[in-house]
């Protein structure tokens, strides 16, 4: 297996992108269950294509073998990075960061992720997603409440009575005393509670 795993590499590097050199390696590496031996492929592959629709592909398949099969988060992020150089709203790779930050309590730079999820995403059920998580870390990790609050007012946007997005909204105006800000809260749940 490992000769024919070589054979197929070496192939790829010749012809970038080619799809039979690309499934035969990824089912040689199911059989042995080894992953690492394609990387070094992958790698001289998009070094040799001058496609940039191929370097896109060539670096996803790295990302994906280092983030899902070898667990290197460090050069998961590497290559994800570089599949946004390709294309910005590549979702999976967004999401695929979105987990590496979160893994590693790297709080501002999920921030700067999620914020580039959310424009996205397909539903508006991410969206609310999207924001309450965001709106939680800006809060409670950062202590940037007013970029909190437009977060969570962002969810209100969306689904006006939205309870846990309310529930948060309280608990920032009550932490700053802001007694005015609380009472508004309050009538809009119970607006809400009466819908």
């Amino acid at each position: 297996v490992p000769e024919s795993l070589d054979i197929y590499g070496r192939a790829l590097v010749e012809r970038p992108g080619d799809d039979l050199c690309l499934s035969k390696m990824d089912e040689l590496s199911e059989i042995v269950q080894s992953w690492e031996g394609n990387v070094p492929y992958l790698k001289q592959a998009c070094e040799a294509s001058d496609d940039d629709l191929v370097k896109q592909d060539l670096t996803l398949r790295m990302a994906r073998t280092y983030f899902d099969k070898l667990g290197d988060a460090e050069n998961a992020e590497r290559c994800f990075l570089e599949v946004l150089k390709f294309d910005e709203e590549h979702l999976e790779s967004l999401k695929a960061l979105d987990q590496i930050y979160l893994n590693q309590t790297r709080w501002d730079d999920l921030v700067a992720i999620i914020r580039r999820e959310i424009p996205i995403v397909d539903s508006d059920e991410e969206r609310i997603e999207l924001n309450m998580r965001l709106g939680t870390i800006l809060f409670d990790m950062l202590q940037k409440g007013d970029e909190a609050i437009d977060a969570y007012n962002e969810v209100l946007n969306i689904e006006i009575g939205h309870w846990d997005a309310l529930n948060a909204l309280e608990r920032i105006y009550e932490s700053r005393e802001d007694w005015q800000a609380v009472y508004e809260t309050f009538d809009k749940m119970a607006a809400s509670s009466n819908d």
